[in-house]
């Protein structure tokens, strides 16, 4: 078992009902106590494992759990990077300079089948169903783009890479679902 350790602690401050932090959703507060939090620390955000995010008075929007909503913006971004990043390759510093590609369309998808093969090791690793669901929503989200988007769109050998990447992708899904996910002891 590993070690834990509390590098540092961090608490929004106390506000009143109708006070000056009302208008202020809860989400967003937990992202600010997280950057100071690696602020404080000085941290690499790559070397934290794991965080525990709580809420004293959990009422109004409070009342949803406030780490899984950053947690799923947390993946939310990652996925926009992602993309983001691949049209930064395809198009350099001006992301409006011009029209898809066949090679940026095509890693679209293989980047986004990253990501999701990504969260599926991430998730299988830390035993987080949550990560794990995550995966199936980004596989899912490429499946659908490989097969109303890159199907029309793609042209030649991109559009062979596309089905034959997310087929091999999905069959190596397959498989770890079938090794460590479902294995029975006979």
């Amino acid at each position: 078992m590993a070690e834990a350790y509390i590098v540092e602690a961090v608490r929004t401050p106390i506000g009143r009902r109708g006070g000056g932090l009302a208008s202020a959703h809860p989400a967003d507060l937990a992202g600010h106590v997280l950057t100071e939090l690696l602020r404080r620390s000085g941290a690499d955000p790559a070397a934290v494992d794991d965080v525990i995010l709580g809420c004293a008075f959990p009422e109004a929007e409070q009342g949803l759990n406030v780490a899984r909503v950053v947690g799923l913006l947390a993946l939310v971004v990652g996925f926009f990077w992602v993309t983001l990043t691949i049209r930064q390759i395809a198009q350099g510093p001006f992301l409006d300079a011009g029209a898809i590609t066949d090679g940026e369309q095509y890693g679209y998808s293989a980047a986004w089948t990253l990501y999701g093969l990504m969260l599926l090791g991430l998730g299988t690793w830390k035993r987080s169903q949550v990560l794990r669901y995550a995966s199936a929503m980004v596989v899912l989200l490429t499946v659908a783009k490989v097969f109303l988007i890159d199907a029309s769109d793609l042209t030649g050998l991109y559009r062979v890479a596309s089905f034959l990447g997310l087929g091999l992708s999905l069959i190596g899904i397959g498989y770890l679902y079938q090794r460590l996910l479902f294995w029975r002891r006979d």
